[in-house]
């Protein structure tokens, strides 16, 4: 170990004093004088110690040096098992402070104190770390190779690889590292890879098998320090593919499978800190992100000559995201903060089928959910959780097939066209979806057939609109909504589940957008426009419409013809069997062309408004007959709202007002009050 003077010119340190910041073999000693720096010793980045610089005629920083070369004597004469790099450790760590806590460039750590060192080196063996495994000292790094001194160390890299093959199988993997960086400009870079790789396949009489799998993961980082601060910053990325597939067919079976998975995740962070070069003191910060996500998809077919069988799908989907923070200091002590978004979805959907039939059930699950830390303490919110569902068995003579025949529509003028006329219509200028394209979601297989669909449509009849529909119809696209208007969508709803999105404001812009819909709706039915636009406020947004959809659809291929027309279609959502009331139809006697054109006009929303604004003008007929839209009171008012939602099941409006369950709920003071609160706040009616 080298002890050497800081020097006697009273300024910064010496090349020689300066070299303690690139050995740890070296102690660079300033002069003390009492408890102070003497004023003829150097200061700076470089000083460690001070010893007393002054014995009768024997004075300056070589008297201090020599002071503080016996007391490393002394300290391993206490005990001889101690390295260099530990002498030095105590001999810093016992030093008495004399100005600012810890290292400072005018007095380094202290005054020697010669008696504690050597106490402290009595008290420990070799659990005292070395210099080079503290975290501070960390900070000058030591070289393990003797001759070589720090910053001559070339950079390192090490890489790694095997492949193997053999009948119907292969695989391969491979690992590349690389240490670059300059001790003594304090930098060092590290990155990584390795990548994988598998392959299989078998097959036998009537039977194959495929599998194939990869994963690729890589890693960054980069650090850079001084004796007083230092700073990390790393990135990581992972991902893993695979999928495999087989098929076996023998003796009129058939039976295919096919999966496929991928997952993927990948991080950051930052790090950056004052530390002492010796003891715990300092502070530091980080912040990163993590995210990860996780995708798999599953689909099985089996079927025998008898037309006897079955189809399988199932897939599920995640994803989570890690935002975090972290400091720490020596006088407020660790903080931690993150938090973790999770979304999730699950799906899945089986079909048995056979000569004459099939049977079919489906779920769609999704999840949202946040959790995390703050000052360690945990929080998470409730999951949000949303679970739909249906099953059903069909007989192939019982599927309601759509109507592709023409439909009539009123008017004179035009052909083909949905602005009116007397023209032909075909079924795509009503059906979402038309007999091209399968009418299962997702896609699900198409059960249908398109010529037995045409030999089916003999039986079918047309029926023409009802005068009311096709008079609302003509008069509704003559009223426009407001410019800029949104539309409620799939993204709205999942920003709406993940706490993202303020639904009231949402509902705030579409009500007045559609401000000169609603009077007109109103005025046509003569009905108070507040009224049809409470409801309207009350009832758009939520599920999105896709889900109505498949409600119906499904309901339609279990043969539950009545079921389906309870689905509620149309941003002012309203049941079919109840528009086809509203619009004239006897909703037990609805021709599939009909069913489709109420659903058309629920989903055109100009139209939607009319349709529940003559609802609405029913149950204002029924419950207060004779009574002018201008005299109805509020609290009527919120009745009749709350008759809108519970259907016309009471006598009079004033029982819209009795509690119907043990909580004391009821429609009028529920719904109605709530759909004319939301509407009071859009400041619009």
């Amino acid at each position: 170990m080298v002890v050497a003077g800081a020097g006697n010119q009273g300024g910064t340190m010496s090349a020689r004093g300066q070299a303690s910041k690139e050995f740890d073999n070296m102690i660079a000693v300033g002069a003390a004088d009492g408890t102070n720096r003497a004023a003829y010793s150097s200061f700076g980045a470089g000083l460690d110690l001070l010893a007393s610089g002054s014995t009768g005629s024997f004075t300056g920083t070589s008297r201090a040096a020599a002071e503080v070369t016996g007391a490393v004597s002394q300290v391993w004469a206490a005990n001889p098992q101690l390295s260099y790099q530990q002498v030095k450790n105590i001999l810093l760590q016992t030093a008495t402070d004399l100005s600012a806590p810890g290292w400072d460039d005018q007095t380094g750590f202290g005054l020697l104190s010669l008696a504690a060192a050597v106490e402290l080196a009595k008290a420990v063996a070799q659990e005292l770390p070395k210099a080079s495994e503290s975290p501070n000292l960390a900070l000058i790094p030591a070289s393990d190779e003797p001759g070589v001194l720090p910053g001559e160390r070339p950079a390192n890299s090490y890489s790694y690889s095997y492949s193997n093959s053999g009948d119907g199988y292969s695989s391969s993997y491979s690992y590349t590292s690389n240490y670059t960086g300059d001790w003594n400009a304090g930098t060092s870079d590290y990155s990584s890879r390795s990548e994988s790789s598998s392959n299989s396949s078998s097959s036998s009489d009537g039977y194959s098998y495929n599998s194939r799998s990869n994963s690729l993961s890589t890693s960054e980082s980069h650090s850079d320090w001084t004796p007083s601060w230092s700073r990390y910053n790393s990135s990581s990325d992972y991902s893993n593919t695979s999928s495999s597939n087989s098929q076996c067919s023998s003796n009129g079976y058939s039976y295919t499978s096919s999966s496929s998975s991928s997952s993927s995740s990948s991080g950051d962070s930052q790090w950056e800190g004052e530390y002492s070069r010796v003891s715990s003191e300092g502070r530091s910060h980080g912040e990163g992100n993590y995210r990860s996500s996780y995708e798999s998809s599953t689909s099985t077919e089996s079927s025998y000559s008898d037309g006897s069988g079955y189809t399988s799908i199932s897939s599920n989907s995640s994803d989570s995201v890690t935002q975090w923070t972290s400091s720490w200091d020596n006088n407020s002590g660790y903080r931690y903060t993150s938090t973790t978004t999770q979304t999730s979805w699950y799906y899945s959907y089986s079909l048995h089928y056979w000569a004459l039939g099939y049977r079919w059930s489906w779920q769609l699950t999704s999840t949202s959910s946040q959790s995390g830390y703050r000052d360690g303490q945990y929080w998470s919110s409730n999951p949000v959780t949303q679970t739909l569902s249906d099953s059903g068995e069909v007989e192939f003579n019982d599927v309601f097939y759509f109507n592709e025949d023409d439909y009539f529509d009123s008017g004179s003028g035009g052909d083909d066209s949905n602005e009116g006329g007397s023209g032909d219509k075909s079924l795509d200028d009503y059906s979402p979806t038309g007999f091209d394209r399968p009418l299962f979601p997702l896609g699900f297989p198409s059960m249908y057939d398109r010529q037995l669909i045409r030999e089916t449509q003999e039986r079918l009849s047309k029926t023409p609109l009802t005068s009311l529909h096709a008079s609302i119809i003509q008069t509704a696209i003559q009223t426009q909504a407001a410019q800029g208007t949104n539309e409620w969508d799939l993204g709205d709803f999942n920003q709406w589940k993940a706490g993202l999105l303020n639904i009231n404001q949402f509902k705030n812009q579409w009500v007045c957008g559609y401000k000169n819909v609603i009077n007109a709706a109103a005025t046509e039915f003569n009905i108070p426009p507040r009224l049809l636009a409470a409801v309207a406020w009350r009832e758009v947004g939520g599920d999105p419409h896709f889900l109505d959809d498949w409600g119906f659809y499904f309901r339609i291929l279990s043969g539950n013809l009545e079921a389906a027309k309870k689905t509620s279609f149309g941003n002012v959502t309203i049941q079919v069997r109840r528009a086809a009331e509203a619009l004239g139809y006897n909703p037990t006697q609805l021709s599939d062309g009909q069913v489709f054109q109420i659903i058309k006009s629920l989903r055109e929303p100009r139209q939607n408004i009319f349709i529940v604004a003559k609802h609405l003008s029913y149950l204002r007929s029924r419950y207060l007959p004779g009574k002018s839209a201008g005299a109805i009171t509020e609290r009527e008012l919120l009745a009749l709202a709350g008759a809108f939602f519970a259907e016309p099941v009471y006598a009079t409006l004033e029982d819209f007002w009795t509690p119907y369950n043990t909580k004391g709920d009821n429609y009028a003071g529920g719904y109605g009050r709530s759909a004319f609160n939301g509407l009071n706040q859009s400041g619009c009616f």
